[in-house]
């Protein structure tokens, strides 16, 4: 290896460290050309490829490297750009041959979890997820208290403390399984999200709720939200159990019906934007991902008979006031809690969101719902499936091209224009003819 190229992937290195992704990668790419053909170096430019979304590089990168330095890490690298761009049979190959590393490596087999649950491998995909204690990241940190982790077990009489450990998705999605912990005779006490504290209380299973700003009531096991479908053995066929599992208090319900009496139009709830994590930027780079400007909705907005309700609290919302070509009515100024959103929900006919905690809320709630998807989606959204086994009242639609929302968008808008016409009542004329036919 020359100076001229170690300097390059030095500052490469400093680069990606930074954050500077772009810059990094060109500065490998330099490295690479003046260079050796260091194995090492191009699986850090492979990994920025893959960040950036540049698949079909990253690809031809990360089977350079298998080729020249056979391993289970290249192959798990592998594995995972090619569960990306839909090859999901060659990637699961490649992990069933990286089982040593899967055996050592936490890294490795969370990495694989998430190849075997986009491809609804349950059984060991959940069981690979729970890897994630093991990553050392602050994000992910399992709670320490004298308690046992429940672990699926029948334990009559004891209580078992279910605590949320990431979004607010996350804490609906495992939340609905608090019956089946309670059908093996536990009593679930529930620690939520403030905004979650009134629409959790009425999830069935869940007996008390805790705070985490306070005192946990005694209990006798816990484990975290997303650990309850691996406790319990969910596999795909079980994994829609229990639906509809929220429903929003009647007060909630009373003031939203109040807010939005039922008029003629057919009411499409929008949600485009998720929200930003500025302190972990693989967060905020996902979410970004998942997040369409509102604009890009238009097509709604053209539909006959549709009135259009904006979903989108906080980052976002500020859209609706804008010059975007979008009419939406925007009474989100009154939402103070999830449960405000749930009791909106109810007064809707279809809701079309993003992969957000709105998405996880109406498919709890068993409400009609389009989710727009990336092309690289959260595996809840099995790959190459337009239903989802977690929401069967869900359908979804998905990127065919990295960043460009316009085909999802206007398939979603056709199959809703579709909705609102069948919910029209025919023209006058129309229906008086249709009933004398033959008289």
């Amino acid at each position: 290896m020359t100076s001229a190229s170690d300097a390059l992937f030095a500052e490469g290195r400093r680069l990606a460290d930074t954050g500077d992704l772009h810059a990094a990668a060109e500065a490998f790419e330099q490295g690479l050309k003046s260079g050796l053909d260091d194995p090492a170096i191009r699986t850090r430019l492979a990994l920025i490829q893959r960040s950036l979304g540049d698949l079909e590089p990253a690809l031809a990168n990360f089977e350079r490297v298998l080729a020249m330095a056979p391993s289970d890490v290249s192959r798990i690298n592998l594995a995972c750009a090619l569960d990306e761009a839909g090859d999901s049979p060659r990637a699961l190959k490649l992990l069933d041959a990286s089982q040593e590393m899967l055996e050592t490596s936490a890294e490795a087999r969370w990495m694989a979890a998430r190849v075997w649950l986009r491809a609804g491998d349950y059984r060991r995909g959940l069981a690979m997820y729970e890897s994630r204690w093991q990553l050392g990241r602050p994000e992910l940190q399992l709670r320490s208290c004298a308690a046992p982790l429940w672990r699926g077990e029948a334990v009559s009489g004891a209580r078992l403390l279910v605590w949320h450990e990431q979004g607010l998705g996350d804490t609906l999605l495992g939340l609905r399984f608090a019956s089946l912990a309670q059908a093996r005779g536990l009593h679930v006490i529930a620690e939520v999200q403030s905004t979650l504290r009134d629409l959790a209380a009425s999830m069935p299973g869940v007996e008390a709720i805790a705070m985490p700003d306070k005192a946990a009531p005694e209990f006798d096991f816990h484990i975290p939200t997303l650990s309850l479908p691996h406790a319990l053995g969910i596999e795909v066929p079980q994994a829609g159990l229990g639906l509809p599992c929220i429903t929003p208090p009647a007060a909630r319900t009373t003031k939203w019906r109040t807010l939005m009496p039922r008029g003629k139009s057919f009411r499409i709830g929008l949600a485009w934007r998720s929200t930003i994590y500025r302190d972990n930027p693989h967060i905020a780079q996902s979410k970004l991902m998942r997040s369409l400007p509102l604009a890009s909705l238009a097509p709604f907005a053209a539909l006959p008979n549709v009135e259009l309700v904006s979903l989108q609290v906080a980052h976002g919302s500020e859209e609706t006031g804008r010059t975007s070509g979008m009419n939406l009515t925007d009474l989100t100024h009154q939402i103070d809690d999830m449960a405000d959103t749930a009791a909106l929900m109810a007064q809707l006919d279809l809701v079309v969101a993003i992969d957000t905690s709105v998405a996880h809320l109406a498919g709890g709630m068993g409400v009609p719902l389009f989710v727009l998807l990336p092309n690289d989606a959260d595996w809840r959204w099995v790959a190459g499936h337009v239903e989802s086994p977690w929401y069967p009242a869900a359908r979804t639609f998905r990127q065919s091209v990295r960043n460009d929302w316009r085909a999802p968008v206007a398939a979603a808008a056709a199959a809703a224009g579709k909705l609102a016409a069948a919910r029209a009542p025919a023209p006058l004329l129309t229906r008086w003819f249709g009933s004398n036919k033959g008289g």
